[in-house]
C-alpha cells in the first residue's frame, strides 16, 4: 500500500490550484467593480455637463453624426437674378452684366430671342437649347472658314505685317474641378491640377476659327496638335491655294503664328527667342503682339 506521503504532493498540488483560481476570481470580480465605477463615474460626469450646457448647443451635440442638410432657397435666388440683370429696371447696369456672364446683354438676348421663336420648349432641356443654338449658328459660328473668310484672314494679316497669316495658335489649360481621383494622374501636367486643353485659332477681332477640346493636361501643345483636325484640309487638298513672295521667295502654303513649343513646319511660324539685331527684335516684338489675340 501506498504511503501518506506518498499523496502529500498531490494535496499540496490541488491546494496551491485552487488556491490561486480563487485569487484570479477576486481580481476579475475587483477589476468588473471598477470598471463598473470608472463607467457610472463618467455617466454622472456627462450628465452633470448635459444639465449645464445651453439646450442649442446641446441639441446640436445629440444630433446623428452624417451629412448636412441646407435648405436653400433657390426660387428666391432665381428672382434675385432677374430682378439684377435681366428686369427691364435691372439692379446692376450693363457693364456688370458683361463681367458677371461674360458676353453683352444685347447678344444674350438676342440669343434668347431666336431661341424662343424657334421652338418654345427648347428652354425647359439643356439638351434641346444645344440642338437649337447649333441648328440656327451652324453655318456662320460653328464652322471652318470658307474661300470669303480666308480672303477676310489674309487681308487682315496682311495689314497687320504677316502675310498669308490666317491666325494665331495656342493651347489653354481649363480646370478640371470634378474630375474622379482615379484620373488625376492621366489628367494632371504641369499646372498640377486636372485640367483639359482646348486648342484654339483666333484672329485679331478675337474670333476663333478653330477649336479642339477634350484632350486631358498630361498632354503637351505637340500632343493635342497630332491628333488635332487643324491641318486636314492641307493633308485632303481641299486648302485654297495661294501665292506670295517674301524675301525673294515664294510660297503656296498659309501658316499660323505659334510658340516656340510647336514644330518648324512651314505651316507654323514662331519667334526668334534669343534676337540679336534690330530687324529680330522687332519680328520678334511684332509676332509677340500678334499673336496674343488667342492668348
Amino acid at each position: 500500500m501506498a504511503s501518506s506521503s506518498q499523496f502529500m504532493p498531490m494535496i499540496e498540488s490541488s491546494s496551491s490550484t485552487s488556491s490561486s483560481t480563487l485569487q484570479t476570481s477576486t481580481k476579475e470580480s475587483s477589476f468588473d467593480k471598477d470598471q463598473e465605477t470608472v463607467s457610472q463615474r463618467h455617466n454622472k460626469r456627462l450628465q452633470k455637463m448635459t444639465n449645464l450646457m445651453p439646450s442649442q448647443m446641446l441639441a446640436v451635440l445629440l444630433q446623428p453624426v452624417g451629412r448636412r442638410y441646407i435648405k436653400r432657397d433657390r426660387e428666391g435666388s432665381h428672382r434675385q437674378i432677374l430682378k439684377d440683370y435681366f428686369a427691364e429696371n435691372c439692379t446692376y447696369p450693363a457693364d456688370y452684366f458683361h463681367r458677371q456672364y461674360r458676353m453683352q446683354r444685347e447678344l444674350f438676348l438676342r440669343i434668347l430671342k431666336d431661341v424662343e421663336a424657334y421652338n418654345d420648349t427648347a428652354i425647359e432641356s439643356l439638351k434641346r437649347f444645344c440642338e437649337v443654338v447649333i441648328a440656327l449658328y451652324e453655318g456662320q459660328y460653328l464652322c471652318s472658314p470658307n474661300e470669303q473668310d480666308i480672303a477676310y484672314l489674309l487681308q487682315e494679316g496682311e495689314e497687320r505685317g504677316f502675310v498669308n497669316m490666317l491666325g494665331s495658335l495656342d493651347c489653354m489649360h481649363w480646370e478640371r474641378k470634378n474630375c474622379l481621383n482615379a484620373l488625376h494622374s492621366t489628367h494632371r501636367g504641369h499646372h498640377h491640377k486636372p485640367t483639359l486643353i482646348l486648342e484654339a485659332v483666333a484672329s485679331k477681332d478675337l474670333w476663333i476659327w478653330h477649336a479642339f477640346f477634350g484632350m486631358s493636361g498630361s498632354h503637351n501643345d505637340v500632343n493635342v496638335l497630332d491628333h488635332s483636325p487643324l491641318f486636314d484640309t492641307l493633308i485632303y487638298g481641299r486648302m485654297p491655294l495661294v501665292n506670295y513672295t517674301v524675301n525673294d521667295r515664294q510660297d503656296t502654303l498659309d501658316y499660323y503664328l505659334s510658340d516656340g513649343i510647336y514644330p518648324q513646319w512651314a505651316t507654323l511660324m514662331q519667334t526668334i527667342t534669343h534676337p540679336t539685331t534690330g530687324k529680330e527684335r522687332l519680328f520678334a516684338k511684332k509676332e509677340e503682339a500678334v499673336r496674343k489675340d488667342v492668348e
